[in-house]
């Protein structure tokens, strides 16, 4: 899977973040904060709203996917991918009950998104599960195997505004 990740730093998919994560199991039927976590922590450790003033800083724009002669490549990756997902690492992931206990393996990974364009108050937060079956890597590019994106789950989130003074 950390092959995987490499695959998107050469593509220019990886926003911030390359660090090898994967998950087991499927659900995340829902996104709701996790007890200990807030909207307003979550935006600034995802630096979508660096200066506090209520708008994304940058475009969050889904990028354009690669052709890879050899790989099979299903679905697609909505937004910019600001976080992967591990238990272990913490991260983006604790904010939501539902990804906090993701965890790695071999073929499967969970990343978070995020889409929007810079000034929006707006941005849309996806849980992408990315399959890799049967890949083989030359110097860590995919040279053959099926690549699959999925969206499991995808909420609206108002940025946090400035207190009007």
């Amino acid at each position: 899977m950390k092959k995987l990740l490499s695959l998107f730093a050469a593509t220019g998919l990886v926003a911030t973040t390359s660090a090898t994560v994967v998950a087991c199991g499927d659900k995340v039927e829902t996104l709701t904060w996790a007890d200990d976590k807030k909207i307003e922590d979550f935006v600034k450790e995802a630096s979508l709203d660096t200066n506090a003033d209520g708008k994304l800083d940058l475009d969050f724009k889904t990028p354009e996917m690669p052709k890879i002669d050899g790989v099979t490549i299903k679905g697609s990756i909505k937004g910019q991918i600001i976080d992967s997902l591990d238990k272990e690492k913490g991260g983006l992931g604790t904010y939501f009950k539902e990804t906090k206990e993701l965890v790695s393996n071999e073929e499967t990974s969970y990343v978070l998104t995020a889409e929007g364009n810079k000034d929006d108050k707006t941005v849309t937060i996806y849980v992408i599960k990315i399959v890799g079956k049967d890949v083989k890597y030359e110097d860590a590019v995919p040279t053959s195997g099926k690549i699959t994106y999925s969206t499991l789950n995808k909420i609206k989130l108002d940025l946090p505004q400035p207190k009007a003074e």
